[in-house]
């Protein structure tokens, strides 16, 4: 029950599957068509659970299930023409909804590991001085800076996605001053995405030429 989701998703795969090849098309091509049908229903099933519960876990399932259809899709069209480019962008995509869906504990055990090697600090300044222990609290702050910027990106694809929905929702309102605000809202999102971008690698790279300095 708890995977219903995608167990419906697994068994619309397999019935188009075997569909395709009672129809009597390749065994391929068949795979191909069961991966696109499975993977529309998990990802409509996955925006449904999003509406209701807009978490990062149901946006990075919508997003597996887009990566698996493209990936059926790029299957058959693998077949047609040779080229493999439809697969590889599906899996890029899969793999980027897994990231999503999981990025409040990937996010929690990396803060892990940057908190304990900020706690080891005041360890690093006694065993090998000021100078070292100034180099090793510039890397811990890159990596955090790392980490922070990461996470906003994943806030501003989820801020985005649910501008999206209330644009929708709006113009099928016919409320066109919030759709337009939604509109205005997606591109302050991606100029905002484009400036905390520029000033993370800023700072990256000025902590990099500290360190190279006092090394």
């Amino acid at each position: 029950i708890d995977n219903k989701d995608l167990v419906l998703s697994v068994l619309s795969g397999i019935a188009m599957t075997v569909l395709a090849l009672k129809l009597g098309l390749g065994g391929i091509v068949s795979l191909g068509l069961g991966m696109l049908i499975g993977g529309i229903v998990y990802a409509v099933q996955s925006l449904l659970e999003y509406l209701k519960n807009p978490t990062f876990t149901n946006l990075g399932k919508f997003i597996q299930g887009i990566g698996i259809a493209i990936i059926g899709l790029g299957t058959i069209i693998a077949i047609a023409t040779g080229s493999l480019l439809g697969v590889i962008i599906g899996a890029i995509v899969l793999i980027w909804g897994t990231i999503v869906k999981y990025w409040d504990n990937i996010k929690a055990f990396f803060q892990g590991i940057i908190d304990w090697l900020t706690g080891k600090s005041d360890w690093v300044r006694e065993m090998f001085g000021d100078t070292i222990g100034d180099i090793y609290d510039n890397f811990v702050a890159g990596l955090q800076d790392i980490l922070d910027w990461f996470d906003v990106i994943f806030k501003g694809i989820k801020a985005n996605f649910d501008e999206f929905i209330a644009f929708f929702k709006n113009i099928f309102a016919g409320d066109w001053k919030a759709a337009w605000q939604n509109v205005k809202n997606i591109f302050g999102n991606i100029w905002n995405g484009i400036v905390n971008t520029v000033k993370t690698m800023a700072n990256i790279i000025a902590k990099i030429a500290i360190n190279i300095g006092k090394t």
